[in-house]
């Protein structure tokens, strides 16, 4: 649990408007532009959560991608992008073993700000995979087909039964899925 909470700077908020919230903080450019903050209560309300722009983020979530500056550092095989935050990172930290990585797009769209950063960290991968919920194969791959122009290999790949959401799978089910795409 430490490894995680280091890998990602995760953090708890305990009292006032982000009470009860695991805070992921997002970084683009080695500057915090804004976070987000997943409730953990059983029966929330909005189980999202991320800073506005007026309340101080000086980027829109949706206008990013997760992890962006680690993940432009590193070179792999695979960067999977998902739709949510703790599905990129439940991924990512399971696949970096694999020489693979995980980023998010914080929605089911993709805009044209994301997919200008995907395409830089197209750079550094063989392969982009999305990796969205299981309801969303078809979502999956138009954004694989809106990106395609990047040169390199863009595909899509299901959640694998049981499973609904890339969050809710076990490290064997990501090590073979990872084995299925590579």
């Amino acid at each position: 649990m430490r490894d995680f909470i280091a890998a990602y700077d995760v953090l708890f908020c305990i009292s006032g408007k982000w009470q009860n919230r695991l805070i992921l903080p997002i970084k683009l450019d080695y500057n915090l532009v804004t976070w987000t903050g997943r409730d953990i209560a059983k029966q929330s309300n909005l189980r999202y959560r991320s800073l506005s722009e007026d309340e101080g983020a000086t980027i829109s979530i949706k206008d990013t991608v997760f992890n962006y500056d680690k993940l432009i550092e590193t070179k792999g095989n695979v960067l999977f992008v998902t739709e949510g935050p703790f599905d990129a990172t439940k991924v990512d930290f399971y696949a970096k073993d694999m020489d693979c990585r995980a980023t998010c797009l914080f929605s089911k769209a993709l805009r044209e700000s994301q997919s200008i950063l995907l395409s830089e960290l197209s750079d550094n991968f063989e392969k982009i995979v999305f990796l969205l919920d299981s309801t969303e194969t078809d979502t999956s791959m138009l954004m694989a087909s809106s990106i395609a122009y990047l040169g390199k290999k863009v595909d899509t790949a299901e959640v694998p039964y049981p499973f609904f959401d890339p969050g809710e799978m076990t490290p064997s089910s990501i090590y073979k899925l990872i084995d299925k795409v590579s």
